[in-house]
């Protein structure tokens, strides 16, 4: 899938509409500060790349909300840096993303509680966009933690969740 069907795909399922409520309430850190600074009424589509590099951390600071508004705007910066074929590659942005969609990694994911509370907030389209995120990173990168991390988050991201 190249980066304009996943985009189109985005759009369809989370189509942007400008996001009026809080979207941090993290203050104690400089990325909450950061995201809390970040000008009401903004859709995900607004939300630049190099907003999304510098805060490519800041995925799991935002409000559920504002979560499920501006997922979007990570998926996509994320999906356009991956690799075109099967190969090493470093991106924060994806790394991140990568881990904050997919529980039960002790050392860098959530838990799974609150990985089953979150998905369930996302419609079926939702879903399936972020698993043919996941399905590209098991795809084209070439580490094999990362082909399993994403396998592990498409066993979360693709259930029928009733």
């Amino acid at each position: 899938m190249s980066s304009e069907e996943f985009r189109a795909r985005l759009l369809t399922a989370f189509p942007p509409e400008p996001f009026l409520e809080s979207i941090s309430a993290h203050d104690e850190c400089d990325d909450g500060i950061a995201l809390r600074s970040y000008p009401p009424g903004k859709r995900w589509t607004d939300v630049t790349a190099e907003f999304v590099k510098f805060n490519s951390g800041s995925l799991a600071l935002l409000d559920p909300l504002a979560w499920m508004a501006f997922l979007p705007a990570w998926l996509l910066r994320a999906f356009e840096m991956l690799p075109q074929k099967r190969g090493i590659h470093e991106s924060v942005a994806s790394e991140f993303t990568l881990s904050f969609l997919c529980p039960g990694d002790p050392e860098e994911a959530w838990k799974e509680d609150r990985a089953a509370r979150l998905v369930r907030l996302f419609n079926l389209d939702q879903r399936s966009v972020v698993c043919d995120y996941l399905r590209a990173v098991k795809e084209r990168y070439e580490s094999h933690w990362v082909g399993e991390f994403a396998e592990f988050g498409l066993s979360w991201w693709g259930r029928g969740w009733a």
